[in-house]
């Protein structure tokens, strides 16, 4: 219980870092290269039930008269040019990564993205992780998306109209 009362506040401030608009002039240490280890491919449009179940209590805004090519191509400029990398990609799901710079051990934050087209719109759900030791015998993943669904809100609104996301 303990780790986890430790690993909480970490993980928040480290996708807040990876988030992050304002950009630091302080020199920062290196930080440790993590490849994002590749999820198995999912499948399209067709959602497995335990998926479902965690995206009802995900963060979630339903988008008026947007497509769901167009606002899967908005998020991906938004969290590539926040430093993220793509892991995986689908007609309907996106899932990003990043090395979390400030950690002790190797860690990674990543955001996977679910759009559901709905009548006049798309319906987008996110979920938020922090991997320690990602790729090995010893990784653990944490949702974290409740710590920071405000953040999540807040970067949905970006996506109302096409072009705003930065």
């Amino acid at each position: 219980m303990t780790s986890f009362k430790f690993l909480l506040p970490l993980a928040v401030i480290s996708l807040l870092s990876a988030c992050s608009m304002l950009q630091t002039t302080t020199p920062t240490p290196e930080p440790v290269v993590v490849t994002p280890t590749p999820l198995p491919p999912p499948q399209d449009e067709v959602l497995p039930e335990v998926e479902l179940k965690r995206m009802k209590n995900a963060p979630t805004i339903t988008l008026q008269g947007r497509t769901v090519p167009d606002v899967m191509a908005d998020i991906e400029k938004y969290r590539l040019s926040r430093g993220m990398t793509v892991v995986s990609k689908t007609r309907n799901r996106i899932e990003f990564a990043a090395p979390v710079a400030r950690a002790k051990r190797p860690t990674q934050a990543r955001v996977r993205y679910t759009l559901q087209t709905v009548k006049g719109g798309v319906k987008v759900a996110a979920r938020a992780y922090q991997i320690s030791y990602p790729g090995t015998a010893k990784e653990k993943v944490a949702d974290i998306t409740s710590a920071v669904s405000d953040r999540l809100l807040q970067e949905f609104a970006r996506y109302k109209t096409a072009g705003t996301w930065n």
